[in-house]
């Protein structure tokens, strides 16, 4: 995640109810996951969060949860890809602020 954008967007389309102020993927990923099923959330938010939440679903799934093993390296291209990835899900939030 950015150094301010995850924290910004999440005050953006985040009810009080919703909010917190941990960085961390998983909690990101469970809050995006109630705005976008919560009916008294703006459609247009909701769709829009339903993006980042996939986003951010595919990293942790494909990505961190698979490298946080000491047995695992990616060489160039995998990192590449990675980055590829969080950037894509950077810029699909900032887009919003």
């Amino acid at each position: 995640m950015s150094s301010k954008v995850d924290l910004e967007y999440l005050s953006y389309v985040c009810k009080e109810e919703h909010h917190h102020k941990e960085r961390v993927l998983g909690k990101f990923i469970t809050t995006f996951d109630k705005i976008r099923k919560d009916a008294t959330v703006d459609s247009a938010i909701r769709e829009h969060v339903n993006s980042v939440h996939g986003l951010l679903q595919l990293i942790k799934d494909d990505d961190r949860n698979l490298i946080m093993h000491p047995e695992k390296f990616l060489d160039r291209d995998g990192s590449i890809y990675v980055l590829d990835k969080c950037k894509a899900a950077i810029v699909t939030m900032a887009e919003k602020l």
